[in-house]
């Protein structure tokens, strides 16, 4: 069953990848990524490993659904988690209490369980959430503009569509380093993704304006995604030893991309735009059966 979806998801992947708008789209949503992580950058920390990631993902898309019969609470999150191995729960509510702390949310006792703690979304985790997925639906309108017509940047179900494919995924035991292979380098590192981006934006690498070099200082990375500069340094001295790139002058004052470099940022670009791409599928079908419905209602 796991194979036959691995499967399924690949000869998605394909379709995209030879879309005929997929570098246009690719560079819409690296650019859109790249501009929320800067603006962003501190919630880089509630994000620093794959597990911490996943709760999160999972309760942007709880909150999103808004379904009274499936609120998120601290004890259901953490159950999540340690159900499906994918972090503790101490450090859920580490993660909640970072959270909280940055004014993303709140935790309020739950009116029908006082043992419990409700979590409540602030107008400021929205604002986030909303401009943070800009980037999957602004890629998904570029795409195919006719058929996602009805979807707007700000689409909440859409948004929620997104995050539950992305986490269901997950469960499946379909993580992005089975799914692209290399990308290792990049999910288990902090930013890893993010840093990548920010040198493909440099680049202009899916437009007609690319350059395979390129001027890029560790530290002025280090300063938009509020990492230390060795730790960007490390992190492009990992995807040297790959074969992605190449360190021309030292501090990132020469960085080129590498053959190896392309067809991983093609797979990974392909990757994130094909689970958009499913999900506004989803999104359209819903709609269309509820019309339906309303018709003959």
């Amino acid at each position: 069953m796991r194979a036959a979806k691995i499967s399924e998801f690949f000869r998605e992947l394909d379709i995209t990848l030879a879309h005929t708008q997929f570098d246009a789209a690719a560079a819409v949503y690296v650019e859109k990524h790249v501009e929320c992580c800067i603006r962003n950058k501190y919630i880089l920390k509630l994000a620093s490993d794959e597990g911490r990631h996943l709760v999160f993902i999972k309760l942007i898309a709880m909150l999103l659904a808004n379904d009274p019969n499936d609120r998120p609470t601290l004890g259901s999150l953490q159950t999540f988690a340690v159900e499906n191995n994918v972090s503790t729960r101490s450090r859920v509510a580490a993660t909640l209490n970072v959270a909280e702390f940055c004014g993303y949310l709140k935790k309020v006792k739950d009116n029908k369980d006082g043992r419990q703690r409700s979590i409540v979304a602030s107008e400021k985790f929205f604002k986030v959430a909303e401009e943070g997925f800009s980037c999957y639906i602004l890629s998904i309108l570029e795409l195919d503009p006719d058929k996602y017509r009805g979807i707007t940047i700000n689409d909440r179900e859409m948004i929620a569509a997104v995050s539950s494919y992305g986490v269901e995924l997950c469960l499946k035991g379909m993580r992005p380093a089975e799914l692209i292979p290399n990308m290792n380098v990049f999910s288990r590192r902090d930013g890893g993704v993010e840093i990548f981006f920010r040198l493909l934006l440099e680049a202009r690498h899916f437009s007609s304006e690319r350059r395979s070099k390129v001027n890029l200082p560790f530290s002025v990375i280090a300063k938009e995604l509020a990492l230390s500069r060795s730790h960007v340094q490390k992190f492009f001295k990992a995807i040297e030893d790959q074969g992605f790139i190449k360190l021309v002058q030292p501090g990132g004052k020469e960085i080129e991309i590498c053959e190896s470099g392309d067809a991983i940022a093609r797979a990974m670009i392909g990757g994130y735009l094909t689970i958009a791409r499913i999900a506004g599928d989803a999104v359209i079908k819903r709609r269309q059966s509820v019309a339906m419905q309303d018709l003959h209602g």
